[in-house]
């Protein structure tokens, strides 16, 4: 450690009333931790954190009553950054500390440190991976998301195409998507979705949106999400080729919107849906964790001018129908408006839908249960022509704002990684990337928050 920044360092714990020098630091320091945990001594302790990057409130939570003082060199600045536990405060909060992969961690007392191995990748991304047609456009997407830090994947493996005739199952595409991104060590959220045109409940299939139409064949579903779990659950069981593990499992897409679940949102109904594929995929894989189909809004009143009336307050009438302990993750969607991006106290209104969401959770005994945003975003092509400021820079600097100051949730999801489209259809401009590959100004602001 250069002699500036042990200076820097020993300056801020003398102002914070530590009582150290450096050669305490370097006496007591412990070692680097893995990302299995690690026994921490009486003093400073150097906490390495290995595979992909999480931010540091996931780990200091096991130790909250223990530690007294982070510091984390931030080499873009050239300067300590560091967070107290009480009293002093210097620096930035504790939850905007979140690109590091070593920290100084004074402790008070001999402690564990229980670094989670089990703990989802904090940096997700949506995409279509498995609708792509191309090979090469998945091969460099993927390579892609691998160079710009994404932990984790959020990608459809909808019943249509798994599933396309009564226990015909097409397997091909989905099983390349899979490989590619267990090369690159990036995990998969998968979205367990959609009717197949044999089962769906819509009046005909001249319906344009008849996938969006939930089975009333429930036991249907939930054999098709019975056989896509077992096959990527890694158990040497009728698997994928080479074993693949999926280990994040979400059902449905969200069912509170007349749009995703036609033709109107019906609580029980998708309870009914959620209760029974819960208990298969345990059976399939016990160790799968369970995601909550992602609710548009916090599922209860946020955004207050875009949700119907029934369409709000949905993730109360989840727990009334039953739905609690069958679900392991809560799910939410937040999307700003055009005209708050460049208001100042956005980030001030998200928070507070978040902390909406988990106090409907508290009350309803799922206090501890973990929240994931797994779609955050805007589309470039949302902006008026007299905005008055360049939409990929804007976009990019509330990103930014939106990993490095969102507390609360346990992953964090960004909509879209690839655009989708050329025309002017808004919804096809979400991504991180230029639907020909080139990425935007956004994909940069992604590669610096998780880079080290």
């Amino acid at each position: 450690m250069p002699t500036a920044r042990v200076l820097r360092l020993t300056w801020l714990a003398a102002r914070a009333g530590l009582a150290c020098c450096l050669f305490v630091v370097f006496l007591t320091m412990v070692g680097e931790a893995s990302s299995d945990g690690v026994h921490l001594e009486r003093g400073w302790n150097l906490v390495t954190y290995e595979g992909p990057t999480k931010p540091i409130t996931l780990a200091l939570s096991s130790i909250e009553d223990d530690y007294l003082a982070v510091y984390y060199w931030d080499s873009a600045q050239e300067l300590w950054l560091s967070h107290f536990a009480y009293g002093f405060r210097y620096g930035p909060s504790l939850s905007n500390m979140v690109h590091g992969d070593k920290y100084w961690v004074y402790v008070r007392r001999d402690t564990e440190l229980k670094v989670d191995a089990d703990s989802p990748p904090f940096y997700g991304v949506n995409s279509h991976l498995t609708w792509f047609g191309s090979e090469e456009r998945v091969d460099e997407t993927v390579q892609l998301m691998d160079e710009a830090g994404v932990g984790i994947v959020r990608t459809v493996f909808d019943w249509a195409g798994i599933e396309p005739e009564p226990g015909v199952y097409r397997w091909e595409r989905f099983d390349r998507v899979v490989e590619r991104l267990e090369e690159r060590d990036i995990a998969i959220l998968g979205i367990l979705d959609g009717s197949a045109s044999w089962a769906t409940s819509a009046p005909s299939l001249d319906e344009p949106y008849w996938q969006k139409w939930p089975s009333e064949d429930v036991v249907a579903f939930a054999s098709y999400v019975y056989s896509v779990v077992e096959r990527y659950d890694g158990d040497g069981f009728v698997d994928a080729p080479g074993s693949p593990v999926i280990r994040y499992w979400e059902i449905w897409n969200e069912p509170n919107l007349a749009f995703f679940w036609r033709p109107q949102p019906d609580a029980e109904q998708y309870v009914r849906m959620l209760r029974l594929c819960y208990q298969v995929i345990k059976m399939a894989d016990p160790s799968a964790v369970v995601v909550m189909g992602g609710i548009a809004g916090n599922g209860v009143s946020y955004p207050p001018f875009a949700l119907a009336e029934d369409e709000r307050n949905f993730l109360q009438q989840v727990y009334d129908d039953g739905g609690r302990g069958f679900f392991d993750v809560a799910n939410i969607h937040l999307y700003p408006y055009t005209y708050e991006l460049l208001q100042p106290e956005l980030m001030t209104t998200l928070q507070a839908a978040l902390d909406e969401t988990r106090s409907v959770m508290a009350a309803n005994g799922d206090e501890d249960k973990p929240i994931w945003v797994t779609e955050i975003g805007f589309s470039t092509a949302l902006f008026p022509a007299d905005y008055g400021a360049e939409p990929d820079a804007t976009i990019a600097s509330w990103l930014g704002k939106a990993y490095r100051q969102l507390t609360g949730a346990e992953a964090l999801f960004w909509y879209m990684f690839e655009d989708e489209g050329t025309d002017e259809n808004p919804e096809g401009h979400f991504g991180l990337l230029e639907y020909e590959g080139a990425p935007k100004q956004s994909y940069y602001e992604y590669m610096d928050i998780t880079g080290p």
